[in-house]
């Protein structure tokens, strides 16, 4: 009887570590992340302007996929995901020259205060974004399509 409760403490045990390693990796790579763009702003601003500026060799940065969105005026950094389409998500931050929380989802959104941050939704759709400050004109962001 006493070798049961053992072995079922043992599975529990190991079910909730194998929890806590799935559903930390995003939280993880966002402290990293947050880390690395407020101990190297300047390097990144010099890069942001030569991506804004139409830089061919500006497509990726320290290993993240790096893309310009000209109707946004935001350079994104994209330094992972997660599960596809249509439960997929995106992390990552990105550069706002106008110092904007508005993220990916621009149109048709409901935007509100959400933890530290902001979380943007997509009316009529399951989209969302949570959108978190790190410096002016720098953002955090989790995407949820």
């Amino acid at each position: 009887m006493k070798r049961k409760h053992i072995i079922a403490a043992v599975i529990l045990a190991a079910v909730l570590l194998i929890a806590v390693l799935i559903f930390s990796g995003v939280y993880t790579a966002k402290r990293r992340t947050i880390g690395y763009v407020e101990s190297n702003l300047p390097a990144l601003e010099d890069f942001a302007a030569q991506v804004r500026g139409g830089s061919p060799d500006a497509d990726s940065y320290n290993g993240w996929r790096v893309s310009f969105i000209p109707e946004y005026d935001m350079v994104d950094f994209l330094v992972g995901s997660k599960g596809l389409v249509p439960s997929g998500i995106y992390y990552g931050f990105y550069y706002s020259h106008v110092d904007s929380v508005g993220g990916h989802i621009q149109q048709n959104r409901t935007l509100r205060e959400y933890g530290r941050g902001f979380m943007i939704e997509e009316n009529d759709s399951d989209n969302r974004e949570y959108v978190e400050k790190i410096a002016d004109g720098w953002y955090w962001y989790e995407l949820h399509y």
